[in-house]
Parts: C-alpha cells; structure tokens; sequence
C-alpha cells in the first residue's frame, strides 16, 4: 500500500506553504541556521551535487489569490505525474529527492492528494490533509515565496535531508526550511509535523555561506 510522504519532523521540520506565508507577513525574527552538518547514518554529502546542473525549466503554480511562485521541473528527473498541484514520479537520485523537496515543500497545503499520496504516515498526516481539503487561500498573507537556493545535509538511497532557501515579502525576507524525505513505493515522500513546519528566517539579501543559488530566471 502507497505510504504518502510527511514534509519535516516535529524537530527539524520542513517549510509548508502556510507557514512560509506567515514568515513574510511577519514573524519572529530568529538566527540564519547555516548548512548543517552530515552525520554517520547518512552518505557523505560529498556524493551529492553542488549545484542543480542543466536541464531545468520553471512552471508557475498558483498557491492561492495573486499569488504564484515557480517550481523547477526537469525531463529526466521529473516529476512524470502530474493532476493539479499535484506532482510525483521523481528520480531515485538526488536531482529527484531536490526536485521533489522544492514542490512539496510549497504545494502539500493546498492539495489533500498531495498530502495522501505523498505524505509519510504519522500522527499528523490526518490533521494535514483536512488543512489542505478545506483550502487555504482566506489565510495566506504577505509575499510569494520564492526559491532561491538549496543545501544537501545528507543523502543516501533511502533518505535525504536537503535545506532550501526562500525570498519574498517585504525587506528581503529570507526563510529558510528543511524537507526531510524518503524513498518509499517508488517515490520521495516528506514528513509532515506537528504544526506543518518550523520556520527559522532572517532578513538578508543574500543567502548564507555554503547554500548554492537555484532560482528561476527572472524576467
């Protein structure tokens, strides 16, 4: 049975699109985390790629009322399935696990398929899903978050845990957020925690020491 994926833990928790609202709306300012380091359960960062290479495109994907950000998609990475706001069919390898971190982590609010089919089980998989049934557009504020760069802390065949870095709203708000995800049925699938996510940020106009950039072209 398909097991769907979970974004971030109730620890170190993966940036859901509500919560990325309310970072740019305003929020509690707190320290840029910086990339963080591998630990022995893991491959060595070292076997992943430093930079996103060639080959991506960008699609716009509407979050709510006047607001769209762009998610990367790649012709052999993926994703190969789409309906909606929904994506899946990534790669098993790390261009998949990045590409799938950087949609998940802004779309698995706004679509309860997405939650159901790519949401680890856990006690607040439930909890998610009927978050993203009942919409979420009445209760977004502020700017569009953007991707703007990612960090590997670890990868192997089974897990990865990638850091990805957002810009919008006002003043160069920068958040950053960690999408911890696993290989499971043929897919990368995130955890989902307690409050959705756990946002640290900071306003910057520049990402921290050791993240790569990765962004859409800007017209």
């Amino acid at each position: 049975m398909k097991k769907p994926l979970a974004i971030a833990g109730a620890g170190a928790a993966a940036v859901a699109a509500i919560v990325l609202w309310s970072v740019f709306a305003g929020g509690a300012d707190a320290a840029a985390p910086t990339p963080s380091s591998n630990n022995g359960t893991t491959a060595s960062v070292s076997v992943v790629p430093t930079e996103a290479g060639p080959g991506w495109a960008w699609e716009p994907m509407t979050l709510a009322a006047n607001m769209i950000t762009a998610i990367p998609v790649h012709p052999d990475h993926g994703p190969s399935q789409r309906d909606g706001s929904w994506r899946g069919g990534w790669t098993h390898d790390p261009l998949g696990a990045l590409g799938a971190a950087a949609t998940l982590s802004v779309t698995i609010d706004i679509s309860e398929k997405q939650v159901q089919s790519h949401a680890i089980d856990g006690p607040f998989k439930a909890e998610t899903a009927a978050f993203a049934q009942r919409g979420t557009s009445t209760t977004r504020s502020g700017g569009t978050p953007q991707l703007v760069g990612f960090w590997f802390n670890a990868y192997n065949d089974q897990q990865a845990s990638i850091q990805l870095a957002y810009s919008g709203g006002p003043q160069y708000q920068l958040a950053l957020e960690t999408v911890q995800l696993q290989w499971i049925d043929g897919d990368w699938r995130a955890q989902v925690g307690e409050n959705r996510a756990t946002v640290a940020h900071v306003s910057v106009d520049k990402l921290p020491t050791g993240f790569i950039p990765w962004q859409a072209p800007r017209s």
